[in-house]
């Protein structure tokens, strides 16, 4: 009888001893989480940061990026050239925002954050250029997402029809 007792309270003991362990893997399992979906934010953030500093720290090309804002046709071929690759740039992290956000890295509220770079060169000729350049090689949730931000935005401009 005594051998039945200690069996069964060597028994609880582990059920218990597990129950605990489950509850330390569960917490753990959060922290990390939280601290992928923070890491994924900075380095959306660390991003936008650099292409900031890039025109901050180059007077030629934020002079480019002025000029090409206010109208992309006085542009030379080559300055051209660099707005459309900056405004790959922008795309393509903007693109990494919205994949962090549907996989759960992100929130939505951070996702939108993040493409603020985005909608404000979708709102000049020249980004709208590098939109369509780039268009063929984005999915096509991310395309609708944005197209659909941008008619929002701009609900008389063809471009988003």
């Amino acid at each position: 009888m005594k051998l039945s007792n200690l069996s069964n309270w060597i028994t609880v003991g582990a059920n218990v001893g597990v129950l605990i362990g489950l509850a330390i893997l569960i917490l753990e399992l959060n922290q990390n989480t939280r601290i992928a979906q923070t890491s994924a934010y900075q380095e959306l953030v660390t991003q936008i940061v650099e292409l900031n500093k890039l025109e901050a720290s180059n007077p030629e090309l934020a002079e480019i990026i002025y000029r090409g804002h206010l109208d992309a046709s006085a542009l030379t071929p080559v300055e051209t050239r660099r707005m459309i690759n900056m405004t790959r740039v922008i795309y393509r992290q903007g693109d990494l925002g919205y994949y962090q956000f549907v996989t759960g890295l992100i929130s939505e509220d951070r996702m939108v954050s993040t493409l603020g770079p985005i909608r404000a060169w979708l709102l000049t000729d020249i980004g709208k250029q590098g939109w369509d350049s780039m268009r063929p090689n984005f999915t096509g949730d991310y395309i609708d997402y944005v197209e659909n931000m941008m008619a929002g935005m701009e609900p008389d401009s063809p471009f988003w029809k």
